[in-house]
Parts: structure tokens; sequence; C-alpha cells
């Protein structure tokens, strides 16, 4: 996996995450996340340069999505590579509403959504 990295702009943040995100890495990653999320208001996740994604990492980012919106703190999937989209058909995530293989403004959780 190739290092993570956090981009802050103002308020908003971008953590990209690249190559293999799965259970092998699983505390860097929740440790990147619970980063991300302690720095801004809003992160965008940017799985665009995924390589390989399994059932660990979908739990991470749904964890992470429970603790921002607890924190009033907003979670974005803005990026998607064709394994994490596999990944989510896989684990039968796309059946939950909310959840959708294009990744733009896909919490369903905000406020003022349910």
């Amino acid at each position: 996996m190739q290092q993570q990295e956090i981009e802050q702009i103002a308020k908003d943040g971008i953590l990209a995450f690249n190559g293999k995100v799965t259970i092998p890495l699983a505390n860097e990653l929740k440790e990147k996340l619970i980063g991300a999320l302690s720095l801004v208001n809003h992160i965008r996740i940017d799985l665009a340069k995924t390589t390989e994604v399994d059932l660990s990492f979908l739990q991470l980012l749904y964890a992470a999505h429970l603790a921002s919106a607890k924190t009033n703190k907003r979670l974005t999937i803005s990026k998607c590579s064709a394994p994490f989209k596999q990944a989510v058909m896989d684990a039968g995530y796309t059946h939950h509403r909310g959840c959708i293989l294009e990744c733009e403004d896909n919490c369903f959780s905000r406020k003022g959504d349910n």
C-alpha cells in the first residue's frame, strides 16, 4: 500500500487511499480514518486508486460514517475504483438505501435526509 495522505482544505479534507485496503492493513487504515475525522468537519474519501478492497475496509468505512454522524461531521466517498465497487456489490451493500455505486453524496444519514 502506498502512503495515505490527508489534504486539508479549510474545514474540508480529502483522504486518498491507494493500493490494497485489506485486513492486514486494518489498524493502519482505521488510524488514518480517525485522524482525518479529528482534523476536519467534512472528509472526502478518494478510492480511485484502490486495487484491492475487502469487507474489513467496508466495515471501517461504515464505522467512520457512524462516528462522523455522532460528531456532526460528514463523510463522503467521492471517487471509486472498480475493485471498490465490486467489494460493495459482493458484500451486498448496494441493497441498502443510500448506498450507490456512483459514490457521490451517498450518505443517507446526513441531517435532513431520512
